[in-house]
């Protein structure tokens, strides 16, 4: 039950956005190196290149963060299926057991959920794409640095 083409979306947008990741903090390296040395002319030209690689890894994030998004819809709707699948088992399971004359409110339907779903994480996350959208503690840490 994988999603393939997603999951090869989502690794790609995953490694461009390393790959901007590291462009940028060379490119904000440089910019210090300009900094210290006191290199106008650098600095100037450098903030430029800071600019537009913080631009692209803004891209690079929202880019990978669809990709992520992209990856659990296609994921939810292939188990769609199965969960309306599941549900009628369920309304089942209720109403036979109104049939042996059990008419107390018990939540029956989600106290099976809860003892066949041990750990949800396990069973859903066989691709290895995690739960959590992608973030950038690069763009985090940097965000603005060439305006200084």
């Amino acid at each position: 039950m994988t999603a393939t083409r997603t999951v090869r979306a989502y690794r790609k947008a995953i490694e461009a956005l390393q790959a901007a990741e590291r462009t940028h903090n060379r490119n904000t390296d440089e910019l210090d190196a300009a900094f210290t040395a006191k290199d106008a002319k650098s600095v100037y030209s450098l903030r430029e290149v800071v600019r537009k690689s913080e631009t692209a890894l803004i891209e690079a994030l929202d880019t990978a963060c669809r990709a992520h998004g992209a990856y659990w819809r296609e994921r939810l709707e292939i188990i769609r299926p199965e969960a309306i699948r599941a549900a009628a088992v369920l309304r089942a399971y209720d109403a036979i057991a109104r049939c042996t004359g059990n008419t107390q409110p018990e939540p029956h339907r989600i106290v099976m959920l809860d003892v066949a779903l041990v750990k949800p994480d396990a069973l859903i996350n066989d691709d290895a794409v995690p739960t959590e959208q992608p973030d950038s503690a690069v763009l985090d840490d940097l965000l603005g640095c060439w305006r200084r």
